[in-house]
């Protein structure tokens, strides 16, 4: 089965407000300005609803700032349970909000 591992950027047709939606956050329809549009990006799948204009796809870089996590020493991210090695929520959580905010800060940069 495929996944989705890309980050979605897009316009609503409507209000012209550009969003983007992250298939990391389960379950959350991002909305437009003018809430006539939305997407629920998941890993499985997407809805979408009103008048949503496709900008770009980019890929997810999520494990990227885990590894950068990990080699920064960041140890209170990471619980070992006998040979396996899992991540903190607290570690999802912040590396979650990190990534949105770079692609916030790359939505600013390139469509204003």
């Amino acid at each position: 089965m495929n996944t989705n591992e890309k980050i979605l950027i897009w316009r609503c047709g409507d209000c012209k407000s550009v969003k983007f939606s992250n298939p990391w956050r389960h379950h959350l329809m991002d909305f437009c300005d003018c809430d006539c549009s939305g997407v629920d990006l998941e890993l499985y799948g997407e809805r979408r609803m009103g008048n949503v204009v496709e900008l770009e796809s980019i890929g997810g870089f999520f494990n990227e700032l885990l590894e950068c996590a990990r080699l920064q020493g960041f140890d209170d991210f990471f619980v070992k349970i006998g040979e396996q090695e899992y991540i903190t929520l607290e570690c999802s959580m912040k590396i979650g909000d990190l990534q949105d905010e770079i692609i916030k800060h790359y939505i600013s940069e390139t469509y204003g």
